[in-house]
């Protein structure tokens, strides 16, 4: 912002002309490139809007896939039980076939 700028802004609001159209105007004015080139105020906001909707989305997508990572025990996969007439949960089973089979020799549950 250059000196002249500033006083006539400073100016118009002692004298109290400034509204809210100079205000969107010189926001406009103000906002600076990387080079000192004037970027206009809605290419800021279209900026702005785009990550807030890329944060939404990684929001969401994260709270997918820690609703579908929790484990029910309806989506465990289950199998006949050897030597028995009922299912078991087969994770269970292949984390130490040899106790199950000992217990089902001594004949408890």
């Amino acid at each position: 912002m250059g000196s002249n700028e500033s006083t006539s802004r400073s100016r118009r609001r002692k004298n109290g002309d400034e509204n809210e159209n100079d205000d969107h105007s010189l926001m406009s004015t103000l906002i600076s490139g990387s080079e000192g080139e004037k970027v206009p105020a809605g290419s800021v906001l279209a900026v702005l809007a785009l990550a807030l909707v890329v944060l939404a989305v990684v929001f969401i997508v994260g709270v997918v896939v820690l609703a579908s990572s929790s484990e029910d025990s309806s989506e465990r996969k289950t199998m006949k039980a050897p030597g028995r007439n009922y299912r078991i949960y087969r994770d269970d089973f292949e984390d130490d076939p040899s106790s199950y089979f000992r217990a089902l020799r001594n004949g408890s549950d």
